[in-house]
């Protein structure tokens, strides 16, 4: 079965994973890949239910959001 989750951030940088390092969002996780760091924040079996977490995300400042497929 598929999961999906939200995008926030690749950063060159590793952060705490304080909310306070995320424009208050809470739970995000972090990813090492491709010489950087994936933020990702909420995670779903479908993706209509990422679309919750997506629009959180973008309305605490992370317009460039996105949804992917979680391997």
């Amino acid at each position: 079965m598929k999961k999906y989750k939200v995008q926030i951030s690749f950063s060159s940088k590793k952060l705490d994973l304080n909310p306070s390092n995320f424009n208050g969002l809470n739970n995000v996780v972090l990813v090492e890949q491709n010489n950087g760091y994936k933020y990702y924040y909420g995670a779903g079996s479908t993706h209509e239910e990422c679309k919750k977490k997506l629009a959180e995300a973008k309305a605490k400042g992370y317009k460039s959001a996105f949804i992917v497929e979680d391997n």
